[in-house]
């Protein structure tokens, strides 16, 4: 009896001890929570500030932004590079078939990449001025956001640079002599590589790096999730298809083996026998395809299908343009075309190219702009940013130019030596075009993050 007393003696010893540590056990518990509260407290206040921070700093970068302008050298520079442009344009088309042709092929791009440089400072200072927030829009890197200043910094000094070249050819008269046209081109594409890929900590690296991420980004579309400025970019990149068609000339160019003189042998670089133009003239519009198809996998909206419709209307035009050049332009003459010699091929050209210019067309102006309000009984949208008067024109401009643009794209398949003139001239269009496209798809980006539409 003795030893059973004892031992529940003493589970009745270990029961009390264990009720005296639950209250303790309690309290620590509870000081765990608060603690972990308050660390939660903290991490918010800090994300807080950080993110107060980061709009401080976006709207002093905007303020900044607001107050440059165009400046007098910058804007001589500008037009330095347009009348240099415009002198290899002029050469070319008074004399045709000359080596004044294959100049203008390979120093077309690298201009026309300058020139949209200095467009894109203006719509930076537009957007600025507008108070449109298109640091927060694009969400710039915080080292690496661009202002009017530097764009149009950069965009003088490769102005000059590539200016003296072309007054160079000018002045020898005979390029083919001393191969200026090649070196030209070559210096004008090095310089704008080095630039670009430069990894030293100069000229904004973070700001060139994040322009290469992003083209890495549409390259390999529909893997990556796509941004505002993934698709914003691929979209420039659908008005500048002239700038891979002539890389492609440059590199056919110097890999054949004929005569760097002989223009006549040199013409097949724009032959589409091998199919490579073809299909670089569709590859922006593919990008920009797989990334609706991306969108569309992640937020099952059907407006990503539709958008995604648009440009595959870009493929039938690039397809019957083909299919013209490769059986019909052989065999009749180019200044008398009719339906008889042509057939279904013409009449499918045309369909495909009005499809593609009504549809795009629409999508631009009621879509990425927000216009076309008919159920509201209106034109334009309520809130407008630019002065109200500005729309209508625009709106106009953007439908005849989506017109040019169809022939812009049979004209870079159905490549003959008098089309170059009145292709470049339908290249900077295209350019013009997307500047102002970009105005005011940016400026209906920044109502929509800031109203309730």
């Amino acid at each position: 009896m003795v030893g059973i007393y004892h031992h529940q003696t003493k589970d009745d010893a270990g029961h009390s001890l264990l009720m005296n540590f639950k209250p303790r056990e309690q309290e620590l518990q509870n000081q765990l929570e608060d603690h972990l509260s308050l660390i939660d407290k903290k991490l918010k206040e800090l994300d807080n500030n950080e993110g107060n921070v980061s709009k401080l700093k976006e709207t002093q970068l905007l303020q900044r932004a607001k107050t440059q302008k165009l400046t007098i050298p910058h804007f001589f520079s500008f037009l330095l590079l347009l009348l240099s442009f415009c002198s290899v344009v002029y050469f070319a088309g008074t004399h045709p078939g000359s080596y004044w042709i294959i100049l203008l092929r390979l120093v077309r791009s690298p201009l026309i990449v300058i020139l949209y440089l200095y467009l894109y400072g203006m719509n930076i200072l537009v957007w600025a001025r507008a108070g449109i927030n298109y640091i927060g829009i694009f969400k710039y890197p915080s080292k690496g956001v661009p202002t009017p200043r530097y764009i149009f910094q950069i965009a003088s000094v490769f102005s000059v640079l590539f200016s003296i070249l072309i007054i160079a050819c000018l002045a020898v008269g005979d390029i083919a002599l001393f191969y200026l046209d090649k070196i030209s081109a070559l210096v004008m594409w090095a310089i704008l590589l080095i630039f670009v890929l430069n990894p030293l900590k100069i000229f904004r690296r973070a700001a060139r790096f994040a322009f290469l991420l992003v083209f890495v980004r549409v390259l390999i579309a529909p893997f990556p999730v796509v941004t505002f400025g993934d698709f914003w970019f691929a979209d420039q990149l659908n008005s500048l298809v002239a700038v891979f068609l002539d890389v492609q000339y440059l590199f056919c160019y110097f890999i054949r083996e004929e005569s760097w003189t002989n223009v006549v042998k040199l013409k097949t670089c724009t032959g589409i026998n091998n199919g490579i133009r073809p299909i670089i003239s569709c590859l922006p519009a593919l990008w920009r395809f797989l990334q609706c198809l991306r969108c569309y996998q992640k937020t099952r909206k059907v407006s990503h299908l539709v958008n995604a419709v648009k440009y595959f209307t870009t493929f039938p035009v690039v397809i019957f343009a083909t299919i013209f050049a490769l059986k019909v332009k052989p065999s009749v003459n180019l200044y008398h075309l009719n339906l008889e010699t042509t057939g279904w091929v013409i009449i499918m050209w045309a369909l495909s190219s009005i499809i593609h210019a009504l549809y795009t067309f629409y999508w631009d102006v009621a879509m990425d702009w927000g216009l076309l309000c008919l159920r509201d009984g209106t034109l334009l949208r309520p809130k407008l940013l630019y002065r109200k008067w500005i729309y209508p024109p625009v709106i106009l401009f953007d439908f005849i130019v989506r017109f040019a643009c169809a022939v812009k794209l049979t004209l870079a398949i159905v490549y003959h030596i008098d089309s170059d003139v009145i292709y470049t001239i339908l290249i900077v269009c295209e350019m013009s075009r997307r500047v102002v496209w970009n105005f005011f798809r940016v400026e209906y980006e920044h109502v929509l993050q800031t109203t309730k539409i």
